[in-house]
């Protein structure tokens, strides 16, 4: 998926020439960065990729659940309505636009088996350093002892971001939840209303989940560090037809948003209010960690 993702990329640079002065959201593109930011526990990549060179950051996991496939199959029609500026959602931050980090798939082990965990079982979204983990065999041990939860987590503090989203699906879905300061709230409306002006009227936001979520990563960057966080919920079963054009009008609308103040993760909360927390050398990266490479 990730070679397709890039030549549609490349394809688009070469007929779209104007495409950058018509995106709401991005910064004029710089090179597509893709990295290497880890491995699962199986030795599967974990890829980021890295588009636009603006102020504000905006980490996105496509996947996180291996047996929620709706995200990560609709990352290419995102990413090409965020390349192309098919959507128009309001306008850009001043000072230059947004930075937008993928990762499509953090738990490709997971992903691969059709199991919400991953090869060891963990729950990667209940394996985070939030004041509320408690271990269990599906939590892990330790906040961070998986080596996806860890590598991701590395990769976010040094692309320090202002926001991150976050892909799941469930059967009460479409929905976006979310947690942090009150920014989290409006840049929640702002997808859903985006989604539902893109043809799918079900579209809501939903503040509370209705069940513990300890250890999660709404608990730890939201609750705990003051980011905002949107976990968006698809719904599950749903096609890509159905799925990618309202996804991407979401996704978009919050690159675009430019009158809400954002406060990138370093200035925020620090990190040290949470134990168990490994220290990251090296200072916050606008392409974050890993083995990059320009294409």
């Amino acid at each position: 998926m990730i070679i397709r993702l890039l030549c549609i990329v490349t394809l688009l640079s070469l007929a779209l020439p104007g495409c950058a002065a018509r995106n709401a959201g991005l910064a004029p593109p710089g090179p597509t960065v893709l990295a290497t930011i880890g491995t699962s526990r199986q030795g599967r990549p974990i890829e980021a990729i890295t588009l636009g060179r603006g102020q504000t950051r905006i980490y996105l996991i496509g996947s996180i659940h291996g047996d929620e496939p709706e995200g990560r199959s609709a990352l290419d029609e995102v990413r090409r309505v965020l390349e192309a500026g098919a959507v128009e959602s309001g306008g850009n931050r001043a000072g230059g636009g947004t930075t937008v980090r993928f990762v499509p798939d953090m738990n490709p082990d997971g992903s691969l088996a059709g199991s919400r965990t991953n090869s060891a079982g963990v729950d990667l979204n209940r394996n985070w350093p939030a004041a509320n983990f408690k271990p269990a065999k599906g939590r892990g041990s330790s906040p961070l002892c998986e080596p996806e939860s860890a590598a991701v987590y590395a990769d976010i503090v040094r692309f320090d971001p202002h926001v991150i989203m976050v892909l799941h699906s469930a059967r009460g879905g479409p929905f976006v939840n979310f947690d942090g300061p009150a920014a989290a709230a409006t840049l929640a409306d702002r997808f859903a209303a985006a989604a539902r002006a893109a043809s799918d009227p079900r579209w809501k936001v939903v503040a509370e989940m209705g069940y513990p979520t300890p250890g999660s990563m709404g608990s730890y960057f939201g609750d705990d560090r003051g980011i905002p966080i949107l976990t968006v919920e698809l719904r599950r079963g749903d096609n890509l037809a159905m799925v990618a054009g309202p996804l991407a009008a979401g996704v978009s609308a919050v690159t675009a948003i430019g009158d809400v103040a954002l406060v990138p993760m370093s200035r925020v909360q620090p990190e040290a209010r949470v134990s168990n927390v490994p220290s990251i050398a090296g200072p916050p990266s606008a392409t974050g960690g890993g083995s990059e490479r320009s294409r």
